[in-house]
């Protein structure tokens, strides 16, 4: 790449770092407009995350869009995936994430009306919030049971997994609503008898959708 026009020796300045660079941004560029997948290798770390080398150009992972925030310098020399959050070439700014790749990861993996398994991490008065393995839905306390739920601290404990249906998945809202109350035989069955509806949740659910699918016949 011609980097100073002719000198008045006639001479021209050349450079294929530029060349690179430029390659390098375009590339980075296509794959942020198609969303896809990129790889840093972690070379350096600090207070607000860490600091690698993508196709030769300096990134940087914040501390908030990290899956591993715990031990920074020990993903020094790792090799991370992530997506772009931020690209500018004029500012030579580069900026990824790995908890965006990892909440579509993990959308991607679950079906609406379906089960899978979380984790309760959060309590709220109208709901639970489940960890589903990198993305958290929401367990309405109107979809518990179908009797009434005086306490959801009462009913389940910070930690603990629990089988939840996957009601709707909502990415335009990022919400995900989950439900426990079809799992039941009869309303408050899950609060009188939860470890029982949890072991039995998989024959519970394909009960729930014959008896749907009769009534829609």
């Amino acid at each position: 790449m011609i980097i100073a026009e002719q000198n008045a020796e006639g001479q021209v300045q050349l450079s294929r770092r530029q060349l690179f660079i430029d390659q390098a941004w375009e590339n980075i560029e296509e794959i942020a407009e198609k969303n896809l997948v990129i790889q840093m290798m972690v070379t350096g770390f600090n207070r607000g995350g860490v600091t690698g080398e993508v196709h030769g150009l300096r990134a940087f992972i914040p501390r908030s869009h990290l899956v591993q925030k715990d031990d920074l310098e020990g993903l020094v020399n790792q090799i991370l995936s992530a997506n772009v959050l931020e690209a500018k070439k004029s500012d030579n700014k580069l900026v990824l994430s790995q908890r965006n790749l990892a909440r579509a990861s993990a959308i991607a993996s679950l079906q609406e009306k379906e089960l899978s398994k979380g984790t309760v991490v959060k309590f709220q008065p109208y709901g639970v919030f489940v960890d589903l393995g990198g993305v958290t839905g929401l367990l309405h306390i109107k979809q518990v049971s179908q009797g009434r739920v005086d306490s959801l601290e009462g009913l389940f404990e910070r930690g603990e997994e629990i089988q939840v249906v996957v009601l709707e998945i909502d990415e335009y809202k990022n919400r995900i609503s989950l439900s426990t109350k079809m799992l039941e035989s009869y309303p408050g069955e899950l609060i009188e008898k939860k470890e029982l509806v949890m072991e039995t949740a998989a024959e519970r659910l394909a009960t729930y959708k014959a008896e749907k699918a009769k009534e829609n016949k």
